[in-house]
């Protein structure tokens, strides 16, 4: 999750009754990776694209579960750190898929990002790509609203 501090508050009068908070910034654990997600509401004709910043996997799958006419996911990226990613420093890539595996009782999760390059976070025993048990739990057909 994103922790948020009071000093960071940015204090706003409430349009239209509406109850939502906002900050300047937000912290995050640098060692892990979230998702940057292009959402989009809809009203008639009129579209307002949105990012949101959502951490794990069962929060995306929500989201995408959540999709209605008037509001669709456009497209995901993966914000991997320098540990997932061995660079060193955090990347943002086009998210593909992603896929849950699991084999005698470990667990890992795959990451395909545009470049088809993967990245595994899990258990270091889980041999990946040898007879574990694969599960899509995110491809880009899931956006309803890509272009």
């Amino acid at each position: 999750m994103f922790r948020t501090y009071e000093w960071a508050e940015v204090p706003l009068v409430p349009f239209l009754g509406e109850t939502f908070r906002t900050w300047m910034c937000v912290e995050y654990d640098v060692g892990l990776g979230w998702f940057n997600v292009l959402v989009e509401e809809r009203n008639g004709k009129r579209r307002f694209p949105l990012i949101l910043m959502v951490v794990g996997e069962r929060a995306l799958c929500s989201l995408l579960a959540q999709q209605s006419k008037t509001l669709v996911v456009r497209s995901v990226q993966f914000v991997s750190s320098g540990t997932i990613n061995q660079s060193g420093h955090h990347r943002m890539e086009q998210l593909v898929k992603i896929e849950l595996l699991s084999e005698h009782g470990l667990e890992g999760l795959l990451y395909e990002v545009e470049n088809g390059t993967t990245y595994f976070v899990g258990d270091t025993n889980l041999q990946a790509f040898n007879g574990a048990y694969r599960e899509v739990i995110f491809d880009t057909s899931m956006c309803l609203g890509s272009p």
